[in-house]
């Protein structure tokens, strides 16, 4: 593939990629519903975050972390709390959801579902696109009116994603939250975020032929993190899967021990993504012995967290909720470059629904 190809691939990219922009813009309007969240947040001192594919990742990202700082919280898929609500859904919880949508099937028939509930929870849905559906259902809900993916997910997560460190913030300070402040901190998010993803976007063609090598040159990948590695993890698979094309598998980097250290050696390649502080030695540990197995690593993180000798793709850090987004999106950048090396088209779903995948 030429560098002519890659510069226009890459600019449809950085378009992509400055949508937080618009994210963080339109919540200005949205200071009522914002300042709701704040008011009531001590009233419901349980979160609970939900979303479906690449929205249950970003939804994850907010668990890992609020629970960081002090804030009794769980993520669950859709689906499977749907079939548990009693466990985890009581007068006490905020129950957040993330979508591509305000339409999304799941979510809609998860907040139809509430009521029979002993005591309900307070409910806030975040969507990159409005809809009827979540709006009338939601107790409060969010939306950055930016256009959805009609590919593989990547401007839902990252706008989601965004607007969720929003309502993290809201969700810490509670009635003490400043909105003007938290808007204005958002802004500088947003650009911090539309910064970090342009540099990756933009590496030079070398770096990404390097990578494209090494993660896809073997036969098996394996994509690992823990904590909001492992949101980022998730993440990075799902774009793998769906702009590369190939079969990925994702793993907790703290169950290595359970099976998937067996696949270390020269037929693995691994993307180990390690955004929090909190796993950086434990992930750099991992790395370092997948390597010394011959495993081809990749190791994503901010720039002092790398192990010695291994590559390292460095994303600098921006907010806990944004930064597993942005970790992920190497697995796009790179996996839209082993698509077209392999005459796939780029940024195109052969199969798959966009809508089921954010």
């Amino acid at each position: 593939m030429t560098e002519g190809l890659a510069s226009g691939r890459n600019a449809q990219l950085r378009e992509d990629v400055a949508a937080p922009l618009a994210a963080a813009a339109a919540l200005w309007d949205q200071r009522g519903k914002l300042r709701l969240i704040g008011e009531v947040a001590p009233m419901f001192p349980r979160v609970v975050a939900t979303g479906a594919g690449a929205s249950f990742a970003v939804a994850r990202s907010l668990a890992v972390a609020l629970r960081g700082a002090g804030v009794e919280s769980v993520s669950l898929p859709v689906d499977a709390l749907a079939r548990e609500m009693n466990a985890f859904l009581d007068g006490r919880s905020l129950l957040v959801c993330v979508g591509r949508s305000g339409d999304a099937t799941q979510l809609v028939s998860l907040l139809s579902s509430l009521s029979v509930l002993p005591a309900m929870p307070f409910t806030v849905a975040v969507t990159a696109i409005g809809g009827s559906g979540v709006a009338e259902l939601a107790d409060v809900t969010i939306t950055a009116d930016v256009p959805p993916d009609a590919g593989p997910p990547l401007r839902v997560p990252l706008v989601t994603a965004v607007m969720l460190s929003a309502v993290a913030e809201l969700l810490l300070m509670g009635a003490h939250a400043h909105i003007d402040a938290i808007l204005s901190a958002t802004d500088d998010v947003a650009a911090r975020a539309v910064d970090v993803a342009t540099k990756l976007v933009v590496m030079p063609h070398e770096r990404e032929t390097s990578l494209a090598a090494q993660l896809a040159g073997r036969s098996s990948l394996l994509v690992l993190g823990r904590g909001a590695g492992r949101a980022a993890a998730e993440l990075a698979g799902l774009a793998w899967l769906t702009n590369a094309g190939r079969a990925v598998h994702v793993a907790d980097a703290g169950e290595m021990g359970l099976g998937a250290i067996e696949a270390a050696g020269p037929d693995l390649a691994a993307l180990v993504l390690s955004p929090g502080h909190a796993t950086s030695d434990a992930d750099r540990r991992v790395a370092t012995d997948l390597a010394a197995a011959g495993t081809a690593v990749v190791f994503v993180a901010p720039a002092r967290e790398a192990p010695q000798g291994i590559e390292h793709v460095v994303v600098d850090e921006v907010h806990p909720v944004v930064d597993p987004v942005l970790s992920a999106l190497v697995a796009t950048v790179v996996g839209r470059r082993v698509a077209a090396d392999r005459g796939r088209t780029v940024g195109r779903l052969v199969r798959a629904d966009p809508a089921a995948l954010a």
